[in-house]
């Protein structure tokens, strides 16, 4: 998906889950970077777009298990980054461990960006 997509998608969870728990402007914030931060760790390092260590689900899950055992104020951070993962689903694919695993949405198509924004405003409607 497009960056404005990740952190649409994300601004819309996080109000989400506004309604079970609260959230603070921090956890926001940090769900935000999150939500950008596999592309934005790729840039700054010069790695491939989809890179096996940073766009995988085993990273994500050692991540979120450190930040929940250890830092808890990270988990946002986590749950924006595993959010980017899952929306990441596209034909493109992403890692979970060493196998490619690909979905039917194709990234650059503005269509199933909007539908995949549409699909997170859902919840906020009820």
């Amino acid at each position: 998906m497009k960056w404005y997509c990740h952190i649409i998608s994300c601004l819309l969870l996080t109000a989400s889950l506004s309604r079970l728990a609260p959230v603070s402007a921090l956890d926001v914030a940090a769900a935000l970077v999150g939500s950008i931060a596999p592309d934005l760790i790729e840039k700054s390092a010069r790695l491939k777009h989809r890179n096996r260590a940073v766009h995988n689900f085993l990273t994500a899950l050692a991540g979120g298990g450190l930040a929940l055992l250890a830092l808890p104020p990270l988990a946002p951070f986590w749950l924006g980054y595993t959010h980017h993962l899952v929306l990441d689903l596209t034909r493109g694919g992403v890692y979970a461990g060493k196998r490619r695993v690909s979905g039917p949405l194709e990234a650059g198509n503005p269509i199933h960006n909007v539908l995949v924004v549409a699909i997170h405003a859902i919840p906020l409607l009820f």
